[in-house]
């Protein structure tokens, strides 16, 4: 997956997502969010959800790559609401030990 979208955008649906996701879930992996980028649409989906409630966005971005990746809600939250405005870039690559890695980079930082 890769993608660019803007800082505000990304922000914004992650604090709209995050309020489905549970502080002490029953799961673990309930504590994440799903990203899913579309490059036919241009579209970022970005998922929350608990086992009865749900909440899903989507905003349009610069999709080179499309994909799909589960991401903890409250880290990624805290990390892009602490980048500045403007384009961020996010990639993801698996490493040597197949562990998925996701880069997030500010154009202006």
């Amino acid at each position: 997956m890769k993608l660019v979208c803007q800082q505000v955008d990304l922000n914004s649906s992650l604090s709209l997502v995050s309020r489905a996701v549970p502080s002490k879930p029953s799961q673990p992996i309930l504590t994440n969010i799903k990203l899913e980028a579309n490059v036919q649409l241009q579209q970022v989906r970005l998922t929350g959800f608990d086992t009865s409630l749900g909440i899903q966005t989507s905003f349009s971005a610069i999709v080179s790559a499309a994909g799909v990746v589960a991401l903890p809600a409250k880290l990624l939250s805290d990390i892009v609401s602490r980048l500045p405005s403007g384009d961020i870039t996010l990639d993801d690559t698996v490493s040597n030990a197949d562990s998925l890695i996701v880069t997030v980079q500010s154009a202006t930082g």
